[in-house]
């Protein structure tokens, strides 16, 4: 027995407070990466005479030394998270991540985390845990079974537990017959992985219903796309958490497509960049995109009708027309529209239509409407007036006046 050994006996250890005995470790083990690191550079170390088992002996040493020290933390952070619950029931994560994260250096998801996985593995494997706090099993096998017994079986002081059939389902001891089978499986020579699995069977085996309520809850939870950035600058990891069968498909079209480029491409992009351009052009071939657009149209309503209205045939004449472009087709139109009025005024007068000396078409002065058409059959009028003027200036009366557009003589045929 060494000197050390001698010092550290059970008495002065039992003696000793918690604090003082994780500084005496924290000393030690400061003491022993010292010599571990100075090996090398003297040529009496530790390591000059020591063969291979002797050095993963103490590789295994300082497995079970970060063991015990990872179980002596998780029962501090549960009795501080239990502590903090019982002051503040209603709000129990309001000051316990925020300290222990500052005090840390952890992020609040890092703390959250690992606060909840102090909780869950003295709640449901105490049994595992002191395991771990004995050095003989790894922190990640006790976290993968207590992870998936807190998904089967509800915490009995959480706030609206639901009480479901579901519920019913699970035995009160259910946690203790797990935990209990999978220690009697040697769980040290097995990998977290696969302690995970076989605590998933055994709760399909002792609560089915349970199990399979928390099965799909974890895949309705985990379903998710994701894109988070990579530590190479410019880079990015986009991560879709699918079901296998459509995984599958996804694979499928993507690898096929990333062969027909790479074989095509002219350039020397590997098979991992033409996977993703060939998963770009999948995604974003066929892409719709909706939106809405608003418009602003300007709109300038017709002017007032003038007052000049006939008695008879209720008949306006505008006082303000659009010109023509030119102001050849301007002055022609006024002229039209004074020849209009004139006429219309007289017709007034008398209680008779506008006169012509010459047969003209009475066309439809309006827009096109559906179910009519206009009419071009050439209507004979009476003149008011005897005609004193020739042919001539009688037709370039009747191409100047047309015809009233609410007089009866107009043919109007329903098409």
């Amino acid at each position: 027995m060494s000197n050390l050994q001698q010092t550290l006996t059970d008495q002065v250890i039992a003696a000793a407070t918690t604090t003082e005995v994780l500084e005496a470790a924290q000393t030690l083990l400061r003491a022993a990466f010292d010599k571990t690191r100075d090996d090398t550079a003297s040529a009496r170390g530790d390591a000059s005479g020591l063969s291979d088992d002797q050095l993963l002996d103490q590789v295994l040493a300082t497995q079970r030394v970060q063991n015990s020290a990872w179980a002596t933390q998780t029962v501090r952070l549960e009795q501080l998270a239990r502590r903090e619950y019982d002051k503040h029931p209603e709000s129990p994560d309001t000051w316990t991540p925020l300290e222990v994260g500052a005090r840390l250096g952890w992020t609040d998801r890092q703390t959250s985390l690992r606060l909840t996985q102090a909780v869950e593995s003295v709640r449901h494997t105490p049994l595992l845990l002191h395991h771990a706090g004995t050095g003989e099993l790894e922190s990640r096998k006790v976290i993968a079974v207590s992870d998936a017994l807190a998904d089967a079986i509800p915490a009995p002081d959480t706030p609206g537990a639901p009480n479901t059939a579901e519920t019913a389902d699970c035995p009160a001891d259910l946690a203790a017959t797990v935990e209990a089978e999978i220690l009697a499986s040697a769980p040290e020579a097995s990998t977290s992985t696969k302690l995970r699995r076989r605590a998933q069977r055994l709760l399909v085996q002792h609560a089915p219903v349970a199990s399979d309520q928390a099965s799909a809850a974890r895949r309705r939870d985990c379903t998710n796309v994701t894109v988070e950035p990579h530590w190479e600058p410019g880079m990015s990891m986009l991560t879709a958490v699918l079901p296998s069968l459509d995984a599958a498909k996804v694979m499928a079209a993507v690898n096929t497509h990333a062969r027909l480029l790479h074989q095509s491409t002219t350039t020397s992009k590997t098979l991992g960049e033409c996977r993703i351009d060939a998963l770009t052009d999948l995604v974003l071939s066929d892409v719709r995109v909706t939106t809405e657009l608003v418009l602003h149209v300007p709109f300038h309503p017709d002017t007032a009708p003038s007052t000049n209205t006939c008695p008879g045939t209720g008949t306006g004449v505008s006082g303000t027309e659009p010109h023509g472009r030119h102001g050849a087709t301007g002055r022609r139109a006024q002229a039209t529209r004074q020849a209009r009025a004139w006429a219309v005024g007289s017709a007034c007068s008398t209680g008779r239509t506008p006169s012509t000396t010459q047969q003209q078409p009475a066309r439809h002065p309006g827009p096109s409407a559906r179910g009519r058409r206009r009419c071009d059959r050439p209507v004979r009028r009476r003149s008011s007036s005897p005609s004193t003027g020739g042919s001539s200036t009688s037709a370039a009366t009747a191409r100047s006046v047309r015809p009233n557009a609410n007089s009866k003589r107009c043919c109007t045929k329903p098409r």
